[in-house]
């Protein structure tokens, strides 16, 4: 457990610092996974998903579709894209 700092953030590791907004977003691709893939993984893998997403688009961190329903979508149709377990991998 984790509780965030005065900045309403958490440092997840080395890598990651996320903002509440941030992590409720890493939440919802979380759960999307689940719904419609059965993958269950934890919030670093989905924030290593959708940061290499965002490296496949040129971009640091993309902003998530406000659409759930859209969030694996936006993922699979990038040129790069192979399974969610390699894109989780660090």
């Amino acid at each position: 457990m984790e509780i965030l700092n005065e900045n309403q953030g958490i440092q997840f590791n080395e890598d990651y610092y996320f903002e509440k907004n941030d992590i409720l977003n890493l939440i919802r691709l979380q759960k999307q996974l689940l719904i419609e893939e059965n993958i269950v993984c934890d919030l670093n893998e989905c924030a290593n998903i959708w940061q290499r997403h965002s490296n496949d688009l040129s971009a640091s961190w993309l902003f998530f579709p406000e659409n759930d329903q859209s969030i694996l979508n936006q993922i699979k149709t990038s040129s790069y894209f192979t399974n969610f377990r390699e894109y989780s991998e660090e």
